[in-house]
């Protein structure tokens, strides 16, 4: 596609002109970045150039759209604007009673995550020990005990939640749990 266009490109410029001079070094650049710096996991790429302005941005996605160039005084954002509309930044909150994932997910990628385990499945383990001795599972002080142990491993989890998910930083947040963590 890249040296199809390239070559269609270089036909519409006058030789020897300053903008044809400049879209030459634009195509060079272009081919350069694509052999050093493209990430073998992105999918979708949008380039920025201009020789004029001496600018040049890149921004890459996992995300892919359609293959285009546009050769303007001014950026052609739409696809990447679509795009940011189409997938907007979420949380996900994956929890059992002792171990939870957080993942802020943006464009497709997970941007940010955060495991946390707690002490609940030490707790379930070993059984509740007392004076008197170790309690069983089915005892109501060690079922009550266990139900403080969640409750406690869920306040840690929504702290932390609240942090990575911030007001404005995610359009939503995406809870999958177990029975005891989602009614806790």
């Amino acid at each position: 596609f890249l040296k199809k266009r390239f070559s269609e490109l270089e036909k519409q410029f006058i030789s020897r002109t300053l903008l044809h001079s400049y879209l030459k070094a634009d195509i060079r650049d272009i081919n350069n970045y694509l052999k050093e710096d493209l990430n073998a996991h992105a999918k979708g790429l949008a380039l920025f150039i201009s020789q004029g302005k001496k600018y040049f941005d890149a921004v890459q996605t996992v995300i892919p759209f359609e293959n285009r160039i546009v050769v303007s005084p001014l950026p052609y954002i739409y696809p990447l604007v679509k795009m940011a509309d189409d997938y907007a930044p979420f949380g996900v909150i994956l929890s059992d009673e002792n171990r939870a994932r957080l993942l802020k997910v943006n464009l497709g990628q997970v941007e940010e995550e955060m495991d946390i385990k707690s002490d609940v499945e030490a707790v379930s383990s070993k059984g509740y020990e007392t004076k008197k001795g170790r309690l069983g599972h089915s005892d109501e002080r060690y079922q009550r005990h266990f139900r403080e142990q969640v409750a406690k491993h869920v306040k840690a989890v929504l702290a932390r939640a609240v942090r990575i998910f911030a007001p404005g930083s995610v359009d939503g947040v995406v809870l999958m749990a177990d029975n005891g963590v989602m009614s806790e």
